[in-house]
């Protein structure tokens, strides 16, 4: 006997973003972009890149709390990404063969 998988009608999908400190390449490359500006113009690119980004989390329908805490874990990957740049130069040590 085989199953009928499509029987039971369920509600409508609910769509779970994949979290923004887990994006590698989004963070590369705000990493990267933060990393060729001084300290003013990194300032001013961080301060627009995050507003825009709380600004698309509340347009989907995310919480205040999920937002803050989105921020927050993207803030600290990007963190990191920028050190390890600054740190090793252009090369990553997470190329290395």
């Amino acid at each position: 006997m085989q199953l009928d998988l499509f029987a039971r009608r369920r509600g409508p999908a609910e769509i779970v973003p994949f979290p923004l400190a887990r994006r590698k390449g989004f963070v590369s490359a705000t990493a990267r972009a933060l990393a060729q500006r001084d300290h003013d113009a990194g300032r001013d690119y961080w301060r627009e890149h995050v507003r825009q980004l709380r600004a698309d989390l509340r347009a989907t329908g995310h919480s205040s709390k999920q937002v803050a805490a989105e921020v927050k874990w993207y803030t600290a990957a990007v963190s990191r990404e920028v050190l390890i740049l600054l740190s090793y130069g252009k090369g990553h040590p997470n190329d290395a063969a």
